[in-house]
C-alpha cells in the first residue's frame, strides 16, 4: 500500500464526521423549533375552544370575546406557519446531507 491510499480513508472519515456533526446540529435545531411551536399550537387551540365551546367563560372571561378568539387563531396560525417553514428548510438540508453521506459511503464500497 502506498501512502496515498492510506490517507484516503482518513479524509473520508473526517468528511463523514463533519456530515454527522451537521446532521446532529440539524436534529437539535428541529427539536428546538418543535418546542417553540408549542405556544402557537396553544394559541390556536384556545382560540378555537373560546370560539366554539359554550364553557369558554368558565375557563377565562376573555375567551368569550370573539375578537380575542379570532386574534388568537390568527397569531397562532402565523406562528405555526413560521415554525413549519423552518422545519421544512431543516428537512431539505438533512436530506441533502444524507444523500451526500450515501454517495460517499457508496463510493467507498466501490474502492
Amino acid at each position: 500500500m502506498t501512502r496515498k491510499s492510506l490517507a484516503l480513508p482518513d479524509q473520508q472519515c473526517s468528511s463523514n464526521q463533519a456530515v454527522y456533526e451537521e446532521l446532529d446540529k440539524i436534529h437539535r435545531k428541529s427539536v428546538l423549533i418543535a418546542v417553540l411551536d408549542a405556544p402557537g399550537m396553544m394559541l390556536v387551540a384556545f382560540g378555537f375552544f373560546g370560539r366554539f365551546s359554550p364553557y369558554s367563560r368558565d375557563v377565562h372571561p376573555l375567551l368569550s370575546n370573539p375578537e380575542v378568539n379570532i386574534s388568537m387563531i390568527a397569531a397562532g396560525s402565523v406562528w405555526m406557519l413560521l415554525c413549519a417553514s423552518g422545519l421544512l428548510m431543516l428537512g431539505s438540508q438533512r436530506r441533502r446531507l444524507q444523500r451526500q453521506l450515501t454517495d460517499v459511503n457508496g463510493s467507498t464500497a466501490a474502492l
